[in-house]
């Protein structure tokens, strides 16, 4: 068994999923709050995420485009019966990503990188399981108030493009950084006999070392910029270099300032109409003081009250994190995610008030999951172009399907000459004018 945490009480976590449900239907969702759902007491929980398939009811699955949900094991004991579900429960320990705060209480945060997770279930990544269950819940209620079940309206999905902004020139260390990740690609790939992306991390290697000597990596993104007719649902999260540069970690962090090379970029920003967020350094993810001061000068640079965050390299503690920074004031924060692979963290595509484990209540900051990043696509996995385009839309497919609201996080520097990341971020702004 994992380590103890103080489980929600009842009444308080339907509270905290009726706020998350009205905020995902964009409607008041109190009435599922009368719904004969079973309760269960949880007091104990496995050390890992495993989780058990329930089939739902013909009534739902003839008229819908999934016929069962996974939920926690823990929430299971006999035979498994929909209508003997704790669906309450199991919504908020894959919401809240309950076991991953145990973990972190066992081993200190993973930060963003599954692999930490030891024996996970790992289709709770796959598909945003609680917006399948919100969508269940309401057809429920649908029925119990005599409506027909076919006519229940579908939830738009919601797909912002984010860009964050890590490198404006090359500097020593990311070229480092990037080459001897190429070559461990090349090496690993040859490993599992993968010879298109062996030959494809040598061709990205070579493209690299050719424009070794360009030191600029954001004149490509400048002129997408340029032509950019709508930018509504795009944001730029700006990197602010710290006075004090902690060395044990400095490998993390751009070496950019916005004094100097953010400066000359500013202009076409702003005329971009693009929104700002904070890319707030790797050492500020439990650091009150820090995160306060580089939003302070990211505003006072641009003239603009901050409001998002995604706090650079994903670090993150689910005991700190959102604490702090609903303390300064931010109203989105879009790190959740993991650094090594796609999918939905939190078993879910949707904005919610997340749950203070400090404080035993909900925040006021917004969190919004993020589930596809331009290195999950080049550099983690072992994708071809064509695979990866298949990736691509594979992930807005099932957001579409389940009525999703995420992030998608691409680098500017990767549209480069020195990277030519294009052609994923090609079909991402293809799949991006494809929702509806």
């Amino acid at each position: 068994m994992a380590a103890s945490l103080d489980f929600p009480e009842y009444q308080d976590i339907k509270a905290h999923l009726i706020k998350v449900a009205t905020i995902f239907f964009e409607s008041d969702q109190s009435v599922l709050g009368v719904l004969p759902i079973s309760q269960k007491s949880l007091k104990e929980f496995n050390r890992s995420l495993q989780l058990i398939e329930v089939k739902l009811p013909s009534w739902f699955s003839n008229n819908a485009n999934f016929n069962s949900i996974l939920i926690p094991s823990e929430l299971v004991t006999g035979e498994v019966k929909w209508h003997d579900v704790d669906w309450w429960s199991a919504a908020f320990v894959l919401l809240e990503c309950w076991h991953e705060r145990l973990w972190e209480g066992d081993f200190g945060p993973i930060h963003s990188y599954s692999t930490k997770l030891k024996n996970w279930d790992k289709r709770a990544w796959d598909i945003p399981i609680v917006n399948q269950i919100f969508l269940f819940l309401n057809a429920w209620n649908h029925k119990l108030r005599g409506g027909i079940v076919e006519k229940i309206p579908s939830v738009p999905s919601k797909i912002t493009l984010t860009f964050d902004l890590d490198a404006v020139q090359k500097s020593t260390m990311h070229s480092i950084k990037y080459c001897l990740f190429l070559s461990f690609n090349v090496a690993r790939s040859f490993f599992y006999g993968n010879l298109n992306v062996v030959f494809g991390s040598i061709k990205a290697l070579t493209r690299y070392m050719k424009d070794f000597r360009n030191r600029n990596l954001c004149n490509e993104f400048l002129g997408y910029l340029e032509k950019l007719e709508n930018s509504s649902n795009m944001r730029i999260n700006v990197f602010v270099k710290l006075k004090k540069n902690n060395k044990k970690i400095n490998i993390y962090d751009p070496t950019y300032t916005l004094e100097n090379e953010f400066i000359k970029i500013l202009p076409y920003l702003v005329k971009s109409k693009i929104e700002f967020g904070l890319h707030s350094s790797a050492v500020t993810y439990q650091n009150y003081e820090l995160v306060q001061e580089q939003k302070i000068q990211l505003e006072s640079r641009i003239g603009k009250k901050i409001i998002s965050n995604r706090t650079h390299w994903l670090r993150f503690s689910w005991l700190n994190s959102w604490d702090m920074l609903d303390s300064n004031n931010f109203i989105y924060d879009e790190t959740l995610m993991f650094n090594d692979r796609p999918g939905f963290r939190n078993s879910a595509s949707l904005r919610w008030n997340p749950w203070s484990q400090k404080e035993s209540k909900t925040l006021n900051i917004l969190a919004n999951p993020s589930i596809l990043m331009d290195s999950h696509l080049y550099l983690y996995g072992r994708y071809d172009d064509k695979k990866r385009n298949e990736v691509i839309r594979n992930y807005f497919e099932i957001n579409s399907m389940y009525g999703g609201n995420a992030s998608v996080v691409w680098h500017p520097h990767t549209l480069s000459l020195a990277y030519g990341w294009n052609t994923g971020f090609n079909e991402v702004l293809q799949n991006l004018g494809n929702i509806k």
